[in-house]
């Protein structure tokens, strides 16, 4: 069997149209969820899939959440990804948080653009070519609330609770 011939076999036929990167530079991976076998740029395996947020040390005024892009094999992306963030107030990821924190920043790790007004933040987070971002909040009221990330796939990711309880 050709190259071309399995491409078309396996769905993949979209890369013998012109400008499409090199057949060269994906590799077929098979879906964790699905079992079958899917394209992916290679070190990839196929795009960002998953998330995990880990929230840092509560209690202080600026708490860092620690976010590990993952592919559909469940390891650590390695290629430069961006996602989708917003901030909510519940952790069903789908009432807004009203006041937001004080400020918002990027981390040691990847960075953000923030957009929004100023009572609800939102953005897009960037990550190093490891799948690393981090997103340090500061809050100087008593408040909680959860980091979502959307993914690529339509999955919503959310922390879990960020709880501000310093005023310093």
């Amino acid at each position: 069997m050709n190259d071309e011939l399995a491409l078309t076999q396996l769905g993949l036929d979209e890369l013998l149209i012109n400008d499409s990167p090199a057949v060269t530079d994906y590799e077929i991976v098979v879906d964790p969820n699905t079992k079958e076998p899917k394209l992916a740029l290679k070190g990839s395996a196929g795009g960002i899939a998953g998330a995990v947020i880990t929230v840092g040390v509560q209690g202080t005024a600026t708490i860092t959440c620690a976010i590990q892009l993952n592919d559909a094999a469940g390891a650590a992306m390695a290629i430069i990804g961006q996602v989708p963030f917003w901030l909510t107030s519940d952790a069903a990821g789908l009432t807004l948080e009203g006041t937001g924190p004080d400020s918002i920043a990027s981390g040691t790790d990847g960075f953000i653009v923030v957009n929004g007004e100023d009572s609800v933040i939102s953005g897009i987070a960037v990550s190093e070519a490891d799948g690393d971002i981090d997103i340090a909040l500061t809050k100087t009221t008593v408040d909680t609330m959860y980091l979502n990330i959307g993914l690529p796939n339509g999955k919503i990711v959310t922390s879990g609770a960020i709880t501000f309880t310093s005023t310093t």
